[in-house]
């Protein structure tokens, strides 16, 4: 996504912003480590640096979640020992990982950045305060979290048990949903969404 940002003139700014200041929010990470998972770590909200940290944190958790609760079902592989920990791990990871996901949006509704002239939005979308770079627009680090979310939304338990206690990152994915474009590049995500449904998985 960084190449195809910089590389195409007529890909809008905000999508990787040329703003040094803007750039590094989207761009850079740091980590700490808590029961043995990589976490972003907040000096102040603004400063939360997500493309780095999504490789290194959310995708090693969701992704082997989703494939395993959901793709491998539905291609009818076999559930194995491996598999079933897999799973196991990344159901106790998911809390910690969300909920730091979930306070950076709601750190990062509070940041007021003056410096770089952007103001953060006034939705209708309620509960909706900001994108992951406390920014009025969206960027590649929204792309990049979406995706990672909505593959989860064939598990049963997803909306109703691990989203529920995460209201700041709810709005964010709601909202993200009304954006142009949305629905036509998640159209294989919901058709495997939807058989996971029926399946039970």
């Amino acid at each position: 996504m960084k190449f195809i940002a910089q590389a195409y003139p007529h890909v809008s700014e905000h999508w990787y912003p040329t703003d040094a200041k803007l750039r590094a929010q989207v761009d850079q990470v740091r980590q700490t480590s808590l029961a043995g998972s990589l976490l972003l770590c907040f000096p102040q909200p603004h400063s939360a640096q997500y493309t780095h940290w999504h490789v290194g944190t959310l995708r090693p958790v969701l992704g082997p979640w989703a494939f395993n609760r959901i793709m491998r079902p539905l291609m009818q592989l076999p559930s194995t020992e491996s598999t079933q920990a897999s799973i196991a791990a990344s159901t106790k990871a998911a809390p910690a990982v969300l909920g730091q996901l979930d306070s950076w949006l709601q750190g990062a509704a509070s940041v007021q950045r003056p410096d770089i002239g952007h103001s953060l939005p006034h939705s209708g979308q309620a509960g909706f305060a900001t994108f992951l770079a406390g920014t009025a627009s969206p960027s590649i680090a929204d792309i990049s979290a979406v995706c990672e979310l909505t593959q989860m939304e064939g598990c049963a338990e997803w909306a109703s048990e691990t989203l529920a206690p995460y209201s700041a990152l709810q709005a964010w994915l709601q909202h993200m949903k009304t954006l142009p474009g949305f629905a036509e590049a998640h159209k294989v995500t919901d058709i495997v969404n939807h058989k996971a449904v029926q399946a039970k998985l």
